[in-house]
């Protein structure tokens, strides 16, 4: 049931604005802030991007953080490490994979109403400052999809709490071609986000020996040399 509701909150409107998100490491997971790191801050300052330029950031262990050019404004990606052009996408598995907008598309038209007129007030289904996603290490390798095991399920599994989870969090936007029954294109994107992972038994234990006041009899040997 928690995942049936995460996915449900993937696909679900956000239409007033969203609650600040919270990017800290925990004793169970990673958390890395997205945008422009400021010394001693969580979440990150600010990023922004605009026209037809991509954003990248490195996010550790090799993984570059992309927002892509598209026709009608970006697309959010977690790539591993390799020419981007060639790296498997971490974050491909984030529902939904068809019909409704994938939170990772981030275009104009998104925010504007069927006919666009006017901001969009719930008739057309689409996530919107909020857009939370999920990814997986387990991926590399598998061009991007992981089979599902069960053959009566749907061919791709649906996320795990053990994979990772972002977020970014449209802080400010603007929008070209906005005449009526045209479809709106961001211009503009001002952000912030969050990528957070679990830490494997061995960064776990290896924390808390670090944090424990006893020296292990390997340490005192490391120490007296």
């Amino acid at each position: 049931m928690r995942i049936s509701l995460w996915c449900l909150a993937l696909v679900m409107l956000t239409p007033v604005s969203v609650v600040a998100q919270q990017c800290v490491a925990t004793d169970l997971r990673h958390a890395v802030g997205i945008g422009q790191p400021a010394a001693g801050t969580l979440p990150p300052e600010a990023a922004e991007v605009y026209g037809a330029h991509p954003f990248y950031q490195e996010v550790g262990r090799g993984w570059y953080f992309a927002l892509i050019p598209q026709p009608h404004g970006w697309a959010i990606r977690l790539y591993e490490n390799a020419a981007i052009g060639d790296a498997v996408d971490l974050s491909e598995i984030t529902p939904p994979h068809g019909g409704a907008p994938n939170p990772r598309d981030l275009f104009g038209w998104h925010f504007r109403n069927a006919a666009n007129t006017g901001p969009n007030e719930g008739d057309v289904n689409a996530p919107q400052q909020l857009r939370r996603f999920f990814f997986s290490p387990a991926l590399v390798g598998t061009g991007g999809f992981r089979p599902s095991t069960d053959p009566d399920a749907p061919r791709l599994s649906a996320p795990d709490p053990e994979d990772g989870i972002g977020w970014i969090e449209v802080l400010d936007y603007g929008l070209s071609d906005l005449e009526p029954g045209a479809r709106a294109r961001m211009t503009y994107l001002r952000f912030q986000g969050c990528i957070t992972w679990p830490k494997t038994d061995e960064e776990i234990q290896r924390e808390i020996d670090d944090a424990s006041p006893e020296f292990r009899p390997e340490e005192f040997e490391t120490y007296g040399t």
